[in-house]
C-alpha cells in the first residue's frame, strides 16, 4: 500500500528549492499545505486497486492531479451521507405520522395520481 499525504499541488514554474518539493508515486511535484490557513495534514493508505483507479483517471485527463479526485470524492461522499441523513430524518416522521394514526389509504393515493397524472391503472390479469 502506498502512504499519501494531503498536500497541495505546486503551481511555480521556477525550480524548488532543496526539500522544498515531495513527489507522489505519480510524479506530481507538490509543495506542503500551508499550516497558516488550517490545512490539516494526513496520512492516508490506498491499495493497489485505487492507486490504479487514481492513476487512470489523472493519465486519461479526467482530473488534473490525485488532489482533485480525492476532493471531489469527498464531496461526493460528504453529500451521500447528507441525504442519508435526511432520508432517515423523514422516515422517523413518517413513523411518527403513522403511530399517530395520520395515514392515507395506499390505494386512495393512487387514485388522486392517476387522476392527477391522467394515467390508467395498468390492467390486471
Amino acid at each position: 500500500m502506498a502512504r499519501v499525504l494531503a498536500y497541495s499541488r505546486s503551481t511555480r514554474d521556477d525550480p524548488p528549492e532543496k526539500g522544498e518539493i515531495e513527489t507522489l508515486n505519480y510524479g506530481y511535484p507538490i509543495k506542503p499545505l500551508n499550516p497558516a490557513r488550517n490545512n490539516i495534514v494526513m496520512n492516508i493508505s490506498l491499495g493497489q486497486e485505487q492507486q490504479e483507479f487514481i492513476q487512470t483517471q489523472v493519465q486519461a485527463g479526467v482530473y488534473n492531479n490525485p488532489d482533485d479526485l480525492i476532493n471531489e470524492a469527498i464531496t461526493l461522499l460528504a453529500e451521500k451521507h447528507r441525504k442519508l441523513s435526511e432520508l432517515k430524518q423523514m422516515i422517523a416522521i413518517g413513523t411518527e405520522q403513522i403511530q399517530r394514526g395520520e395515514v392515507t389509504d395506499g390505494e386512495v393515493v393512487f387514485d388522486q395520481l392517476q387522476a392527477k397524472y391522467g394515467f390508467a391503472p395498468e390492467p390486471t390479469s
